[in-house]
């Protein structure tokens, strides 16, 4: 009997795009150990030039700053002609600004520098497999699933508390925003911003208070804080994802980090913005997340 002919797969070519030739080959050195090929070119103009080639290339890795065009223009490029290949940011200049910016362009991850070849070897690795779905229980394996709640109230307070703000008669059509966040000074905040400006805003204080809200009605955005009581917040936000798709989400957080802001974009958030804000800057962020322009 025949012996079955088991083919072996082909590793992954990877583009390389640093103008640091010494990045560049420090990047070779840890791909190469790990098995995968690469090809590596020195600006945006090259590895363009070696896309159209059609090299059949898995992920491309590119640098934020280069001269001409940078990776912010090159990501652009790749994910309007060739969307099938992922794309990993790394950078030296990294910041939350530029990761959300990156991340909303289509960017697989993003990566600060220096990293360690581990730090590499597992951005690639989840650049190139497809995440678990939201609803996956193991995709959130080994993480807790309460948050350490930043003010300690009782609950009937709080409602009491933000019912006390006489919240301008509004058209029925107007457009609705639930704020969830376990601070009653934030909620209340963020309730009166947005009342002087025609929306209708709810508060939840808990995520399954959230999640209960979400089920019974659409909101034309959320948004929510990263720490509460009952739930950590990239897990509420897989569950809201989950049950409305298209909900527009925008997380807020007095604990902002380059890893959260890259997951909760990953994860479907349209917008990730650090506390403390300006009513003028939660209106801006506002605006682009729904598409309209800033009254005044």
């Amino acid at each position: 009997m025949a012996k079955p002919n088991h083919q072996l797969r082909e590793p992954a070519r990877i583009l390389i795009v640093d103008d640091e030739p010494s990045v560049c080959r420090s990047i070779e050195k840890v791909l190469h150990r790990a098995g995968y090929q690469t090809v590596t070119t020195l600006s945006a103009s090259a590895a363009l030039d070696a896309l159209q080639a059609n090299q059949d290339f898995s992920l491309i890795i590119t640098d934020l700053m280069m001269p001409q065009v940078n990776g912010i223009e090159l990501l652009k490029i790749a994910r309007t002609n060739w969307p099938s290949v992922p794309v990993l940011v790394i950078t030296g200049y990294a910041s939350i600004a530029s990761a959300v910016e990156a991340m909303q362009l289509g960017a697989a991850n993003y990566l600060a520098k220096p990293f360690t070849p581990e730090e590499l070897e597992d951005a690639v690795r989840r650049a190139l497999r497809p995440e678990p779905s939201a609803s996956d229980p193991t995709a959130d394996a080994g993480k807790e699933t309460t948050g350490q709640p930043d003010v300690t109230y009782d609950l009937t307070e709080a409602e009491m508390v933000v019912g006390h703000w006489a919240e301008p008669t509004l058209p029925a059509d107007a457009p609705s925003i639930l704020v969830i966040d376990n601070e009653v000074v934030v909620v209340n905040t963020v309730r009166k911003i947005f009342s002087r400006k025609g929306y209708h805003v709810e508060g939840a204080f808990t995520g399954g208070e959230a999640l209960q809200r979400i089920q019974e009605r659409s909101y034309n955005l959320v948004l929510l804080d990263m720490r509460l009581p009952d739930f950590d917040g990239l897990q509420l936000l897989s569950r809201i994802r989950d049950i409305k798709p298209d909900a527009a989400v925008m997380v807020i957080t007095g604990y902002a980090s380059l890893d959260t802001a890259v997951e909760a974009i990953r994860r479907g958030a349209a917008y990730y913005m650090a506390k403390p804000f300006t009513p003028e800057e939660l209106l801006q962020a506002t605006a682009r997340v729904l598409g309209r322009e800033k009254s005044d």
